[in-house]
């Protein structure tokens, strides 16, 4: 909608990025006032500092920043190759639970709950030096402030092991 508003070829959209993803936050935003309700709009650090033009339109709708972080940095490994993430490819692959075969559900298997995944984990240390590393980055660049996921969700978090 926005790009064909702005006569923005589908081409073009990479050169626009930081336009349309402003008035996208800007339009999402206003509906969410108009209804009452919240707006949450997720983002990593890094394109919050590579895109200074994404920064400064969220700075003039008045947004808030925090950086979160998932502090176990071994479940969010286990959850990027669960869900197939290119940041875990090198660190395993997601298994049956029944019989340990390799499948390619990833990020579906969100909504299939009756099927039982589990990581094959390959590289433990890589992926957790890659979560460190993400940990520090986050709290290095946090904005306005720094939260962890477990204290952000900690009444909807659950864990189970099989």
């Amino acid at each position: 909608e926005i790009l064909k508003e702005k006569n923005i070829s589908s081409s073009a959209e990479k050169e626009n990025y930081e336009e349309v993803m402003v008035e996208s936050i800007k339009r999402a935003q206003a509906r969410a006032t108009e209804s009452g309700v919240f707006f949450f709009f997720k983002t990593g650090v890094t394109k919050i500092r590579r895109y200074r033009g994404l920064k400064d339109g969220l700075d003039s709708i008045g947004a808030s920043y925090s950086g979160v972080y998932r502090q176990n940095v071994l479940d969010r490994c286990i959850c990027e190759i669960r869900d197939c993430f290119n940041a875990a490819k090198d660190f395993g692959f997601p298994v049956f639970t029944a019989n340990r075969t390799r499948i390619d559900l990833c990020f579906q298997r969100r909504h299939h709950p009756e099927i039982k995944i589990q990581a094959r984990i390959t590289d433990g240390h890589g992926c957790i030096a890659a979560g460190e590393k993400l940990v520090q980055e986050v709290q290095r660049h946090s904005l306005n402030s720094t939260l962890t996921t477990e204290n952000m969700f900690d009444w909807h978090i659950t864990y189970s092991f099989p």
